[in-house]
């Protein structure tokens, strides 16, 4: 077996170090070679207009799809009493719990065919509500456990799968407390494909723009917006 040379890279003193590993025959070494001057492993260095923040905040992740992608959607309130029936359609069951002080939802879904997933999402306010940067990933259900131990406000409700225009539109019916109350919403591929959505005859209102229907706010009042 001849020598292998690997350069990898560690925080050495607070400083990215570079780091040579050599295995081959016999034992594997370790060099720590001197700092180059504007090098190091692509997600380690700051670039000049780069500044570190505890916070990555919306003018960042407008800036960059590196790690949230915008959410194109619309939202309608239903009027119960012209909806059609829709227990024929599949559904899945969510539970989310909002968790307190933070910009972040957790959530398992539990489908009618029992199916679960879960998964963890960080939604950014944004002068756009029909363009929120979203940030999503699944989670293990030791991870799931974890986070559910935290301080939330949470909310149940059963989503439907409803054909209509072709396309599928997503239609929440909320359990108590806030029970009687039914959205539907669909996503879109983009900005002009948004703006046309017709939505269907039994919707009362369009409610994309009224902060009061959206989730996370409706999870703290617990109150059914009139």
């Amino acid at each position: 077996m001849g020598v292998v040379s690997r350069l990898t890279w560690r925080r050495i003193g607070g400083a990215i170090t570079p780091i040579q590993l050599r295995l081959g025959s016999k034992l594997p070494s370790l060099r720590i070679l001197p700092p180059l001057r504007g090098k190091g492993p692509p997600d380690c260095r700051l670039r000049p207009h780069m500044t570190p923040t505890p916070d990555r905040g919306l003018d960042a992740e407008l800036a960059s799809l590196k790690y949230a992608r915008p959410e194109l959607e619309r939202r309608w309130r239903v009027d119960p009493a012209r909806r059609p029936p829709v227990e024929a359609f599949d559904f899945v069951d969510i539970d989310d719990r909002y968790l307190a002080g933070t910009r972040l939802r957790l959530r398992r879904m539990t489908r009618n065919d029992g199916w679960t997933a879960c998964k963890l999402t960080k939604k950014y306010d944004s002068e756009r509500p029909e363009a929120r940067p979203i940030v999503t990933t699944y989670l293990t259900e030791a991870e799931y456990t974890l986070f559910a131990a935290l301080p939330a406000h949470p909310m149940r409700k059963r989503r439907y799968h409803v054909p209509f225009a072709g396309r599928y539109w997503s239609l929440d019916l909320f359990a108590e407390p806030l029970e009687g109350l039914e959205l539907i919403e669909v996503e879109a591929a983009d900005e002009a494909a948004l703006a046309a959505l017709v939505p269907p005859s039994w919707v009362a209102k369009e409610v994309t723009h009224d902060a009061r229907y959206q989730c996370g706010a409706l999870a703290q009042s617990n109150i059914i917006p009139e």
